[in-house]
């Protein structure tokens, strides 16, 4: 699945997102691996409006965190998750999609 995003992130072990905003993307709100479970360098993202929220895949990591995300209003998904690994969803809110998780 390959789809244009608001926010895309991958390869990029280092990346630190805090308090982006995204309303309104035609396709996906954030295009992602995830952080690794024990990382701190995710939280306070918000999707919305957009036909998915958080779209995380193609992780290397044994286990995916979001963290302190907010997904809401969107077409299809809130959260998809299309890899092998585990996803910890972590403090956040999943409402008012077609599908959240």
């Amino acid at each position: 699945l390959e789809y244009d995003s608001c926010f895309e992130s991958y390869e990029t072990p280092s990346a630190v997102f805090k308090d982006n905003h995204c309303a309104g993307s035609e396709r996906v709100g954030f295009s992602t691996q995830g952080e690794d479970a024990s990382s701190n360098a995710w939280e306070n993202n918000v999707a919305h409006s957009c036909l998915w929220g958080f779209f995380n895949r193609d992780t290397s990591h044994e286990a995916s965190k979001l963290n302190a995300i907010s997904s809401w209003q969107n077409y299809d998904y809130g959260v998809i998750h299309h890899a092998t690994s585990s996803l910890l969803l972590q403090n956040s809110m999943v409402a008012d999609n077609w599908r959240a998780v």
